[in-house]
């Protein structure tokens, strides 16, 4: 195995990987995933994003190795391989090069396609997209709630290519790139930020994020998956809306920090892998019974709100102690980030801008003021040239004196939350984040953490392997040298690595994929 590794490394040149934010897994962060999600000889396995193919084939090897007897066949596993293992990337070269590692370790047939994990309406418009429908649809993997054609249209692609029914989902999507394509984007749910004005679609998003939210929609009730992301998606404040997002349809398993120099030497960013199981209808029917009870006692947060403006003295301003923490919280993702300006020139902004601005308002509300009374003599006069010119002008006043005022508004909590009161659906979003709170109190199961702190690289990216007292590096039983690293161990007499520990925690906690009969 560790050979097709290699030649993966080899065949796929650095620049073309660093500039699709693609990059080689390392052989002991595939195993430790695929070792903590237990993948069985009668699931199907799917990786979004193959790159190398080096989940399909490390998974494959995980079932020989647990599911198979020694006496078993080849022809077995190539059986498995042929029907079980399933790969999909945007990359041409990767694909092929994927492919033919694949066939090399199967048996001559391979379902590794070409083509956009994300934008099904590819697949109906390309012959290796319609052969990838084809071969799913034989195996029951797609999911349609309405019968499917035999021949799919491209506007049709979203709705009969939306769901699957994989088992099991281990994937790196790539870091870098931004989706720009509205066809794409108004689609997925983690392309808007939330559900109020502020929810509209954005104009861009960032590869993985959508990601997460397709892998989700790849699996079947129960499913399980494996994801590298950034670290960032997972602790930046800004990006709440993913995570309560993620929450919502899956049930968090693990998180495991990878070491920083995990992807060296091609990217130094600090990256984690999540592990999630996908709620099965059960679950959903849970988690709606307890939505509607938090439902029910939710705070009335516009009463709230107005209650706190009207006894606020003129003048004054609300303190962000004075509200409760999920609206201050919130307040600052809609506003703060919402503002196009960086810190440096939000701290260089001063008062007499604001002053400015004030006096501008001022102006310009008796400017309106002004021209309806001229309008009035307008009309009394029947002068229509001149009725329509006066409204044409009073628009354009009323326009910026909305903006201007949105502007001052946003310098203040009272006047954050007038704006707020102002949009029923961001009152919605409010008391929706208080009750999917509640939910994960209710719900409260633990989630299984962990840190690496050997990443088997130095900081140029080498490899650090381990050695005996006299300096020989030690190899395992299929004489590969054994890496400095904390993710899975390779030989029985070694301690204990991450994998090791969250198999014990899984158990302990029954865990359907880790119990034991």
């Amino acid at each position: 195995m560790r050979v097709m590794d290699d030649a993966f490394e080899y065949l796929m040149p650095s620049v073309a990987k660093k500039k699709n934010g693609q990059f080689f897994t390392p052989r002991y962060v595939i195993d430790m995933c695929v070792k903590m999600l237990n993948p069985k000889k009668r699931e199907h396995v799917v990786d979004p994003a193959c790159g190398s193919g080096g989940f399909l084939l490390h998974a494959m090897e995980w079932v020989r190795a647990t599911q198979y007897s020694p006496n078993a066949g080849e022809h077995f596993i190539h059986d498995y391989a042929a029907k079980y293992l399933w790969g999909i990337d945007f990359d041409e070269r990767s694909a092929k090069v994927s492919r033919a590692l694949m066939l090399i370790a199967g048996d001559g047939r391979s379902h590794i396609y070409k083509l956009n994990s994300l934008d099904p309406r590819e697949w109906v418009q390309v012959d290796e997209g319609l052969q990838a429908i084809l071969g799913l649809r034989s195996v029951n993997l797609i999911r349609s709630r309405k019968i499917m054609p035999g021949v799919i249209r491209e506007s049709e692609a979203w709705e009969q290519l939306a769901d699957f029914s994989f088992d099991v989902l281990l994937t790196n999507p790539p870091f870098a790139g931004e989706i720009r394509d509205q066809g794409i984007l108004s689609r997925y749910e983690l392309a808007r930020k939330g559900r109020g004005s502020y929810g509209r679609t954005e104009a861009k998003v960032e590869r993985d994020v959508l990601f997460i939210e397709r892998c989700l929609h790849l699996l079947k009730s129960g499913g399980r998956m494996a994801i590298v992301l950034p670290q960032g998606k997972l602790n930046n404040s800004t990006l709440a809306y993913i995570r309560e997002w993620i929450l919502r349809h899956a049930r968090l398993l693990a998180v495991v920090g990878l070491h920083p120099h995990t992807f060296k030497p091609h990217t130094g960013t600090k990256t984690s892998i999540i592990f999630l199981q996908k709620y099965t209808d059960e679950d959903l029917s849970r988690i709606q019974t307890i939505e509607d009870n938090a439902r029910a006692k939710c705070p009335d947060y516009a009463t709230m709100f107005r209650k706190l403006i009207s006894n606020l003295p003129d003048g004054d301003d609300l303190k962000e102690e004075d509200l409760p923490a999920e609206a201050a919280e919130l307040l600052h993702e809609w506003f703060d980030e919402q503002e196009d300006e960086s810190a440096d020139e939000k701290e260089a902004r001063t008062e007499p801008e604001i002053e400015t601005l004030e006096t501008e308002l001022t102006e310009w509300q008796k400017t309106i003021t002004n021209l309806s009374t001229a309008l009035e003599k307008a009309k009394n006069a029947k002068d229509k040239d001149k009725q329509k010119k006066l409204k044409a002008q009073i628009r354009e006043a009323e326009k910026f004196v909305a903006k201007t005022d949105e502007t001052l508004k946003r310098r203040t909590i009272k006047g954050r939350l007038e704006l707020v009161l102002k949009d029923q659906k961001a009152i919605e979003e409010l008391q929706q984040k208080w009750i999917d709170a509640k939910i994960a109190k209710e719900l409260d199961y633990p989630v299984f953490m962990a840190t690496s702190e050997q990443g088997g690289k130095d900081s140029a990216g080498e490899y650090i392997f381990r050695k005996d007292p006299a300096g020989t590096i030690l190899m395992d039983e299929h004489s590969n040298p054994l890496v400095e690293q904390d993710c899975v161990k390779y030989r029985d007499q070694d301690p204990d690595c991450i994998a090791e520990q969250f198999i014990k925690w899984a158990k302990k906690q029954k865990l359907n994929f880790w119990r034991e009969d």
